[in-house]
């Protein structure tokens, strides 16, 4: 992995990136078929291959029915509707990506609350103080409430026996994730790059700009504040996905030298701190106010 520029964001020390996505260095905890971000074998020009009937920037999912009560906020879209390759910059020499929709917002207090049976104190607010391995519970509990067990992703075992439960996350387990589940997910670094600057290789103001959504940091994020704001407060990007830059760090799938990947900066940064190149690592049992996480499926 290739770092540079140390950043100190209220108690939060993590490395940045720069030119080389983590996945240039770093591996997954269990890698088991062609999910999200595996390099590619060849340069395709972004050329789109194995339509799944889904187009890049459709909704696939508005709400999240649990209980028979349905919760907002939970919008999912797709962001690569058939197997695609990125090439240059952070991508070096080509990452391929299999179809994958992404959370439009950060997972709320409110939607976490439902799911483990918690309490919300702010219902739009993002869910924070989550570490990676609560993340990843959180998805299977998510995808067993609303698309079954058989679709879990994370298992608390190599063979995938046992579905990863928040018990495992507790006592800090290692998570194994089978990629041929189309569950609920963390994002691989290279998926959330990829949504993250829009998605299209070819519309050049989204794909280079400094910010996830444009060059106006006011605009399209929250930084240099106190507290994270609630969940869609700045502009989308391009793909119609909120907060990539700013309010929250949000966890990614990847192991790295010394944890998992966190990327897209948070409140308490500067604008420089949440450029979009800017990502960094931490322990797999970190939790801070200033990280917290982002819905991804395979499709």
């Amino acid at each position: 992995m290739k770092k540079s520029k140390k950043l100190v964001l209220a108690g939060l020390s993590l490395l940045a990136i720069t030119g080389l996505l983590a996945l240039a260095g770093c591996k997954h905890e269990v890698d088991t078929s062609s999910g999200g971000g595996q390099p590619a074998t060849q340069s395709e020009n972004n050329s789109p291959q194995q339509p799944t009937g889904y187009k890049r920037g459709e909704t696939l999912l508005e709400t999240v029915d649990i209980g028979g009560k349905k919760y907002d906020k939970t919008k999912m879209v797709v962001a690569a509707g058939a197997a695609t390759t990125a090439t240059g910059g952070v991508f070096g020499g080509g990452v391929t990506l299999q179809p994958f929709a992404l959370g439009a917002y950060e997972v709320t207090q409110e939607l976490y609350a439902a799911v483990t049976g918690g309490e919300a104190t702010q219902r739009d607010l993002p869910q924070s103080s989550v570490s990676w391995h609560q993340a990843a519970a959180f998805c299977n509990l998510l995808t067993e409430k609303t698309l079954g067990t058989a679709a879990a992703v994370y298992y608390s075992d190599a063979e995938y026996k046992a579905a990863y439960t928040m018990a495992d996350a507790a006592e800090g387990k290692a998570a194994y994730r089978d990629s041929s589940r189309k569950g609920y997910r963390l994002p691989d670094e290279s998926e959330w790059e990829f949504a993250a600057r829009g998605g299209n290789q070819a519309d050049s103001t989204s794909w280079d700009s400094r910010y996830s959504g444009g060059t106006e940091a006011a605009a399209v994020m929250v930084f240099g504040a106190e507290a994270a704001a609630p969940v869609g407060s700045k502009a989308a990007n391009s793909l119609g996905l909120h907060d990539m830059s700013g309010n929250l760090f949000e966890w990614c799938g990847d192991e790295a030298e010394g944890g998992r990947v966190l990327r897209g900066g948070s409140y308490a940064g500067d604008v420089e701190d949440n450029l979009l190149e800017y990502g960094g690592v931490a322990g797999a049992s970190y939790k801070h106010s200033t990280a917290g996480f982002r819905l991804c499926r395979s499709l």
